[in-house]
């Protein structure tokens, strides 16, 4: 973790942020996941989003989806390769102790392309 919060955070373009389909999808996903765990404090959000009810996460395994679709979209705008976030996941000890599940969900992803 110290390391991570030494990186530089990707800077999209002001074109890139315009256009990009990427970085929406990012806001939209991270409002979603963070209506799963505060629906009520976030009713705004949703509402600024146009967030329909059909669209809100429902479950742990939706939400571990969703999370780890948004894990792996950071981690291809850090250009890391499915190669790359193995190797990290691999010496998140905690992580992989703790939620395993999801560890391995992410290198499934990673391998996988996703999203």
């Amino acid at each position: 973790k110290t390391y991570l919060m030494r990186l530089p955070l990707p800077q999209p373009s002001e074109a890139e942020l315009a256009d990009g389909d990427v970085y929406k999808g990012m806001a939209r996903d991270s409002a979603l996941l963070s209506l799963y765990r505060a629906p009520e404090l976030l009713a705004e959000i949703k509402i600024a989003l146009g967030i329909g009810d059909g669209e809100l996460i429902k479950t742990d395994k939706q939400f571990d989806l969703k999370k780890a679709a948004l894990d792996i979209t950071v981690a291809r705008l850090y250009g890391l390769s499915a190669r790359d976030i193995e190797h990290i996941l691999a010496s998140f000890k905690v992580l992989r102790s703790k939620y395993p599940g999801y560890a391995e969900l992410l290198r499934q992803m990673a391998r996988e392309g996703l999203p």
